[in-house]
């Protein structure tokens, strides 16, 4: 089909009436045409018939859930029961039809809607859709064009492979600026770094100190740790605790204790421990 040719294309204008699949009288009308030609005899149409009317779903739906017409045949029916062509694979545009066609017609828009823009002709915008029964989108789509829309037809998988093709490509992956990360290049980790690595795996953690590494869950409490103090000048040295005082003579070796235990957050002045 060339679809340049839209005098044989139905054409779609803004005053273009709607078709609400869901509306019962139109419903009654597709299923009349599908008994006339022999898709559906007359116990089929009253029983989606009625299911349309209990269930108020979309025609096409039901027929479609209820399995009373092969898919192929059904699009056929309906392609003649619209006066819009069907178009295959090979009839979609292998580039997008206009630049300015993107500004007013986004990729999102298009997956919405079931549309994809065939071709820009003269005197009317070629669009493929999924629904014909979206009237309003297509009147819409002709309001914004400034021209008359002529509807075609596509399939479902036909239409989502063209239009990721055309608008919506695949990112192509950009190049790492990040050092180490291009392909078969090689990551050296000092043993520091390996080192580093394990400390913080450990529910331990080892402390590096003066390059002497030990537990932390070794260490003991500030306030069991001894501490000295000398007062300079040859005194004797005082060792405080936890514990008390306990005040050791230079001169004879001998420990003589004083004071009493220091509550918890010593070092306090005590004048008793001096020597």
């Amino acid at each position: 089909m060339r679809c340049s040719e839209t005098n044989s294309l139905h054409l779609l204008r803004i005053d273009a009436p709607p078709t609400d699949p869901r509306d019962p009288p139109t419903a009654r009308r597709l299923l009349e045409f599908l008994r006339e030609r022999g898709l559906l005899d007359a116990a089929a149409v009253e029983r989606a018939a009625k299911v349309q009317l209990e269930t108020r779903q979309r025609i096409d739906v039901v027929i479609a859930e209820l399995g009373l017409v092969p898919a192929p045949e059904f699009m056929a029916a309906v392609s003649d029961y619209f006066g819009y062509p069907v178009l295959s694979e090979a009839d979609l545009p292998a580039l997008p039809v206009a630049e300015n066609l993107e500004t007013l017609l986004s990729p999102d828009f298009l997956r919405r809607n079931g549309l994809l823009p065939i071709e820009l002709a003269a005197d009317a915008l070629v669009i493929a859709t999924t629904d014909p029964f979206n009237t309003e989108t297509l009147t819409a789509v002709a309001y914004l064009a400034e021209k008359p829309v002529a509807p075609c037809l596509v399939s479902p998988q036909d239409f989502s492979a063209a239009l990721q093709r055309l608008y919506e490509p695949a990112e192509e992956p950009s190049e790492s600026s990040v050092p180490g990360e291009q392909a078969g290049e090689e990551i050296f980790v000092s043993d520091d770094d390996v080192q580093r690595l394990k400390d913080v795996a450990s529910e331990a953690p080892v402390i590096q100190r003066l390059g002497h590494p030990y537990r932390a869950r070794h260490r003991r409490p500030a306030s069991a740790l001894p501490h000295r103090r000398s007062d300079g000048g040859g005194g004797a040295p005082v060792t405080r605790n936890a514990g008390g005082c306990r005040l050791t003579h230079q001169d004879s070796g001998q420990t003589e204790h004083r004071g009493t235990p220091h509550a918890p957050g010593w070092p306090h002045q005590d004048r008793r421990c001096r020597p």
